[in-house]
């Protein structure tokens, strides 16, 4: 028991301190493996590589607590975590010291005995009858000294961090209106009729902005035209492909594995060391008996046509070349009464996958264009060597390149070094596990500001004819004002709309919380209907994205003010939580982009 207990509670050591701050002890300073091999600059602190690599090595320890190997992603998103965790490091020190925050050996005892951490309190050996035991788990935190010391190192390393919280949002209210707002949203409902005048009805009415009105509309708006700082990259690419000796290989395999099968043996041994089918490990090729329609044509049309029993193939199709039996097929019809295929298919996949030889030749071929940009840079020793120089589009320092992808190594080069530069060699796998080696130049930056005019002329136009549309979805509600005074009654008004614009309908129960069909959360309609309008009376119009409507409450619940004062205290507290943890994120965050870094990483890691 004591053993599962520790390992929970390490578990949640993790868990928070990446939650909280990523990695926060960081060993300023520490020894590296040579001075001049640098991860970067964190507030004019330099990162030695043998440093980072440190903080990066428990971070994947971390991880593999819950995953066994990690992928592509998650070695992706350890760098992430423990770059991060470094800046964080940076802000948590310089505030510690700033409200010189302390922690004494007592206050960590206090927080072990009597503020479990949640992972614990949901322990099956900590509960009695479902519900967790404070004294079982004190007892277990006395009676084991390893749990004890891993609680105490947790306590004590992110006790600082729940201090620089409550300085941080100390002074944080709640009001009693929005307590009530709180309350109302969740347990107040209604009901409504409404006539709507939506704005896509003049999207034919304004077809025609002059040159002077999108030019106004982008001197009134110049923050919806800020340009971030961008850069341009050229670039050489090296696809990662099957070769023709790779081609060769998978059908002299597929043969030998055919001449296996026919020689007797059995697919359930057979697929297991060759099939390339993740499937393979619980099924040993075995596809079970199923419909051939769940399959891609090339693979069904083979399953169709082979004889029971018969080793058939190879097939080729998207995935790959295919060996394939099929044990039993029938015609059946399926739950709509359609006759369709059934088979019992067993298979082994060979796919299409570049060798370590073909690799290998692709990235000398890109090593040996890098070993002749040093001198001519990349346009001439791509053309001495018969390669293509593409250029990007410009791009911000958000990860995505066009033409390339997502490629933080090629992101953080082209932002820290000068114009003509030339990267080493960079590995990219896109989402479909596509694979390159690009090599990249800085052909241009771009200096942060304004967007001209002609750049987001179209922009601004669309911006236009929006406006436009709105204020006749408005003048349309306002000559329809008197008839709805007149009459009371939105669904004859609707009825006697000559132009067929206006639409009546209703809603059923909803909530503050509630998705209303045809009207969807549209926050004005919803707090108009549970706050603002009088019960059986019309109130409008009111202006939304979608439309104008006019309203009429059917029916709304009324405050039970026992209830809701019986709630406030818990409605508070969770607000106030809740306003707290916004506010000191907003100010942590603003922190962390306050801190200058010089990241460096894309020299020594290709998977960034």
């Amino acid at each position: 028991m004591m053993t599962k207990i520790r390992q929970m509670s390490w578990l949640f050591l993790w868990v928070l301190i990446a939650a909280f701050i990523g990695m926060m002890v960081v060993e300023w300073g520490a020894g590296g493996i040579s001075r001049s091999m640098f991860a970067g600059k964190i507030a004019g602190q330099s990162i030695k590589l043998e440093e980072y690599e440190k903080q990066l090595n428990i971070v994947r320890d971390n991880m593999r607590q819950s995953e066994s190997s990690l992928d592509d992603a998650m070695l992706k998103r350890s760098h992430e975590q423990t770059w991060n965790g470094m800046i964080e490091q940076v802000v948590l020190t310089k505030y510690i010291k700033e409200y010189n925050i302390t922690v004494s050996p007592d206050e960590i005892q206090y927080y072990i005995l009597n503020v479990p951490v949640q992972q614990l309190k949901q322990h099956p050996q900590l509960q009695t009858n479902g519900q967790f035991d404070i004294e079982k788990y004190q007892m277990a935190v006395k009676n084991d000294k390893d749990l004890f010391m891993n609680l105490y190192y947790n306590y004590q390393q992110n006790l600082p961090f729940m201090k620089l919280q409550e300085i941080v949002s100390e002074g944080t209210v709640v009001t009693e209106a929005e307590i009530l707002e709180d309350y109302l949203r969740k347990n107040i409902y209604a009901s409504a009729e409404y006539l709507y005048i939506p704005i896509s009805s003049f999207y034919n009415k304004v077809k025609e902005v002059s040159d002077s009105e999108a030019k106004a509309y982008y001197n009134s708006h110049p923050n919806e035209f800020k340009q971030e700082a961008q850069r341009v990259l050229n670039y050489v690419e090296f696809p990662v492909v099957t070769s023709k000796n790779d081609s060769e290989k998978v059908m002299a395999d597929a043969a030998s594995i055919i001449r296996q099968l026919n020689d007797g043996e059995k697919f359930e041994e057979i697929a297991p060391i060759y099939s390339d089918d993740q499937s393979v490990e619980r099924n040993n090729g075995d596809l079970g008996y199923s419909s051939l329609d769940d399959y891609v044509k090339e693979f069904r049309e083979a399953a169709e046509n082979a004889k029971i029993g018969d080793i058939v193939g190879p097939v080729k199709t998207q995935l790959g070349m295919h060996v394939l039996t099929v044990l039993k097929r029938n015609k059946e019809k399926d739950d709509k009464g359609k006759l369709i295929t059934k088979a019992h298919v067993k298979h082994i996949l060979l796919m299409y996958e570049p060798s370590t030889d073909t690799r290998d030749f692709i990235y000398n071929n890109a090593q040996r264009l890098s070993d002749n940009t040093g001198k001519n840079g990349l346009a001439a020793a791509a053309e001495a060597l018969n390669y293509v120089v593409k250029e990007t589009a410009p791009f911000s320092q958000g990860g995505f390149i066009p033409g390339i992808g997502n490629a933080k190594q090629a992101v953080d080069f082209a932002f820290n070094e000068k114009v003509g530069s030339v990267s080493n060699i960079i590995y990219v796998k896109d989402r479909n596990n596509s694979e390159k080696y690009y090599i990249v130049s800085v052909r241009e930056k771009i200096k942060e500001g304004i967007k001209g005019f002609e750049e987001v002329k179209n922009v601004c136009i669309s911006k236009v004819k929006i406006e436009k549309r709105e204020k006749l979805a408005v003048e349309h509600a306002n000559s329809l004002q008197n008839a709805i005074n007149e009459s009371g009654n939105l669904k004859s008004v609707a009825a006697r709309d000559t132009s067929g614009i206006s639409r009546y309908d209703s809603t059923g129960n909803f909530n503050g919380n509630s998705s209303i069909p045809r009207v969807g959360r549209t926050d004005e309609f919803i707090y108009a209907a549970l706050n603002a309008a009088p019960v059986n009376e019309i109130y409008g119009p009111v202006e939304t994205q979608k439309g104008v409507y006019f309203i009429k409450v059917l029916k709304r619940d009324e405050l039970e003010k026992e209830k809701y004062n019986a709630q406030k205290s818990m409605i508070r507290l969770t607000l106030l939580g809740q306003k707290q943890r916004m506010q000191f994120y907003k100010w942590w965050n603003a922190e962390k982009e306050k801190v200058k870094t010089i990241d460096q990483r894309y020299k020594f890691y290709r998977n960034l």
